[in-house]
């Protein structure tokens, strides 16, 4: 929530590394609208909205992304 009321110590204009902003169009805690303003911002961002999704509505499938991701870094 407090993403929401302060700045973050960084401007996302300035990200150079690869960004997924991935979000649910049924998200009641984290307001749509905050994803399409981080997919206008973050420069080149990969953006994957799911008209279906809520807020984690798939853990399962969350976590399989996050463990591919530090499989990908060599963890």
């Amino acid at each position: 929530d407090l993403a929401f009321v302060r700045p973050w110590g960084f401007d996302v204009a300035e990200i150079r590394v690869p960004v997924q902003v991935r979000y649910g169009t049924g998200d009641v805690l984290v307001p749509p609208g905050h994803g399409e303003w981080l997919a206008r911002h973050v420069p080149n961002a990969r953006v994957i909205v799911d008209d279906h999704a809520g807020h984690l509505s798939t853990p399962d499938e969350h976590l399989a992304r996050l463990q591919s991701l530090v499989r990908g870094l060599g963890g």
